[in-house]
């Protein structure tokens, strides 16, 4: 029998995440209603399709997006 692995992403995005004068300084600016909906998407996600670890791109990526550490927030507790 041959193992088979299937890797897969989803992806969500979210506008928020810049404060300050610039426009470009990364602050975690989201609503309590987006932080909700998020947490809320993202739960049915992993429920849905087993889903084992949830990142920001920023773990990822040299980018300072989302401007929260997925794996401190309620997001990283999910799995």
């Amino acid at each position: 029998m041959k193992a088979e692995i299937q890797l897969a992403l989803i992806a969500l995005s979210i506008n928020a995440g810049l404060a300050g004068a610039d426009g470009k300084t990364a602050k975690d600016t989201r609503t309590p209603a987006q932080r909700s909906s998020l947490l809320w998407l993202s739960a049915q996600l992993v429920h849905k399709h087993m889903i084992k670890r949830v990142r920001g791109h920023n773990e990822v990526s040299s980018k300072a997006c989302p401007s929260f550490d997925a794996r401190k927030d309620e997001l990283g507790r999910l799995v």
